[in-house]
């Protein structure tokens, strides 16, 4: 890899880890899509390990951006617990069902990826345009039946797409269990680190030895391209943590929007 390359892959890295850290996204939504281009179009990759190369990717970056910006909100006072607990062990069973059985295997495709993230930003976009500006009273601790329901949503969504799952949890948590907006981008970014770590060890074993992987792969984690995205993230995540304390939750949801509706026609051009 150039070094070129490495510098534009940790500028990556610290903008995702700064933005995804803010949003309580962990930052699969927007490291994924760009692995996906960097694998089909310029590291000559076999088309059958494209979608699992990049999901396990994406989540190693996911599991340390999640680490670091959960630590982050846990400082402010901003992560409820045992909720975070509760989805993230659901969460990680779920998610090592779909990794083991899905996402893994030769049927699963870019394609399916790049079809699979498109609706999850589209969904997301749908219900922030729908926001009807009602407010409700808001728990800091939602009924017992919320996490689970929360954790395998993102259980789920995570490994097909090589994300945390926040993007499904930080709208669960506010509209469904009724969480404050800064509360819920906590909460979820805490539940990620379980979920992430069970499918990323999944990817691991399941790809481990496999013919025509990167050089240093580690199972389908490609490690020569994920350490500098990594020293990146672990700069930003912090940074995004603290500044999502700072601009008020109404923003918050539009800047979900925003970042859901470009991440849509970045997909759809292909």
């Amino acid at each position: 890899m150039s070094p070129l390359l490495i510098l534009a892959w940790v500028a990556i890295g610290f903008g995702v880890g700064t933005l995804s850290a803010m949003l309580g996204i962990g930052g699969g939504l927007f490291v994924a899509p760009l692995l996906l281009h960097y694998y089909e179009h310029l590291a000559g990759i076999d088309q059958a390990l494209i979608a699992p190369l990049a999901a396990a990717t994406s989540l190693l970056s996911v599991w340390v951006t999640s680490l670091l910006g959960g630590l982050g909100h846990w400082r402010h006072g901003e992560v409820a617990w045992r909720e975070a607990l509760w989805a993230g062990l659901t969460g990680a069973v779920a998610g090592w069902l779909i990794t083991w059985g899905v996402a893994t295997q030769p049927g699963y495709r870019p394609e399916i990826l790049r079809i699979v993230l498109a609706v999850i930003f589209g969904m997301l976009l749908v219900r922030m345009l729908l926001q009807s500006g009602v407010r409700v009273q808001r728990r800091c601790h939602p009924p017992g039946w919320v996490p689970p329901l929360v954790g395998i949503a993102a259980g789920v969504v995570s490994p097909l797409a090589g994300i945390g799952g926040g993007v499904v949890m930080v709208p669960l948590w506010y509209y469904v269990g009724r969480m404050e907006m800064h509360r819920a981008t906590g909460t979820s970014i805490a539940s990620i680190v379980p979920i992430a770590s069970v499918a990323l060890l999944v990817y691991v074993v399941r790809g481990w030895g496999h013919a025509g992987l990167p050089t240093y792969s580690l199972g389908y984690v490609d490690w020569v391209t994920a350490l500098p995205l990594l020293v990146g993230s672990a700069l930003g995540a912090p940074l995004g943590a603290h500044l999502a304390q700072r601009i008020p939750a109404p923003w918050l949801r539009r800047i979900f929007a925003l970042v859901s509706l470009g991440m849509i026609l970045y997909l759809l051009r292909g």
